[in-house]
């Protein structure tokens, strides 16, 4: 007589089924998180550096001598020209806040200074001398979130006055 039935399944059928099915599925799950971790920053380190590119360039389109971030209100000051760009009205010594369409914020720091110290290069020279403040670097820190952390971009280049 044959005891054995080919219908249905067995205890340890489903117990193999069961360890595999509980060993997979929190790896796979775990792969997910880290791929949406990974695309979710990059998504964000992209949004800060076309930030930070684009006053970069508002820079380069700005007269040197308005290179400044004292006067906001003042019509086409460098300021100016950012809070115009951006659609903000809270640049305050160039610190603002940013948001993507995702409504995420970041944080932008922009900072503008003097290639060669002025007081260095007077002293070192006749005050006749007409070559100071002929260079300026301008540089941007963004922060963005990621999680629990937050991260940060620099980027800088320098302008010459022509």
């Amino acid at each position: 007589m044959n005891f054995k039935s080919n219908k249905g399944y067995t205890g340890a059928d489903i117990s193999i089924a069961l360890i595999i099915l509980l060993i997979f599925i929190p790896t796979i799950g775990a792969i997910i998180f880290n791929i949406t971790l990974a695309n979710n920053n990059t998504k964000r380190k992209v949004v800060a550096m076309n930030f930070a590119t684009s006053i970069l360039e508002l820079a380069k389109e700005t007269d040197y001598d308005k290179l400044k971030l004292e006067a906001p209100e003042e019509q086409g000051g460098f300021s100016y020209k950012i809070n115009e760009k951006f659609g903000i009205n809270d640049s305050q010594n160039g610190e603002f806040s940013l948001k993507d369409e995702n409504n995420t914020s970041y944080k932008v720091k922009v900072t503008i200074t003097k290639y060669i110290d002025t007081e260095e290069y007077t002293s070192n020279h006749s005050p006749t001398d007409e070559k100071k403040d002929l260079v300026k670097t301008i540089a941007t820190e963004v922060e963005y979130p990621i999680g629990n952390e937050t991260k940060k971009i620099n980027v800088s280049t320098v302008i010459e006055k022509k």
